[in-house]
C-alpha cells in the first residue's frame, strides 16, 4: 500500500500502528511547515533561470532535476526554495530526443528566497 498524504496522517490511517511506527511516521519536517503561505501549494511554471544562482546556473539548467536552497529569512526563520526543473525531465515530443544542453528551460518554483523574483512575460502558470 503507498500512502500519497504527509507521512504522520499514515498513523491516523493504518490503525494497527504501534508507538514505534507512530513515531516515526511523526518525524518528517516538511518544506510547507515552514512557510505554508508560499510552499509547494503555490508553484510557478516558468521558463526564468535567474531564480538559480549564476555560479550553478548552467550545470542545473542542464543536468539537474532539482535545485534546493536553504537560506535564512531577515527574521530568523528558515526558507527552502525549491526548483524543479521539468527541461531535463520532460519526455514529450520534440524534447526527449534532445542532448540536455539543447533541452528547454522550464522550472516549476516553489517559496523563492529573499530579494528573488521571476520575470512576468516568463511565467507560464501558476
Amino acid at each position: 500500500v503507498v500512502f500519497a498524504c504527509p507521512a504522520n496522517a499514515v498513523g491516523n490511517i493504518y490503525k494497527q500502528c504501534g508507538w514505534l511506527a507512530n513515531t516515526i511516521f511523526s518525524t518528517p519536517v516538511y518544506a510547507d511547515d515552514h512557510h505554508p503561505d508560499s510552499g509547494h501549494m503555490h508553484a510557478v511554471l516558468h521558463s526564468d533561470g535567474s531564480v538559480i544562482e549564476e555560479q550553478f546556473r548552467e550545470d542545473c539548467l542542464k543536468r539537474a532535476s532539482n535545485y534546493v536552497e536553504v537560506t535564512e529569512t531577515p527574521d530568523g526563520s528558515i526558507n527552502i526554495e525549491n526548483q524543479y526543473n521539468f527541461g531535463v525531465q520532460t519526455a514529450g515530443f520534440g524534447v526527449y530526443e534532445l542532448p540536455l544542453d539543447k533541452k528547454p528551460v522550464m522550472l516549476i518554483s516553489h517559496a523563492l528566497g529573499e530579494g528573488k523574483s521571476i520575470a512576468e512575460k516568463l511565467v507560464v502558470g501558476t
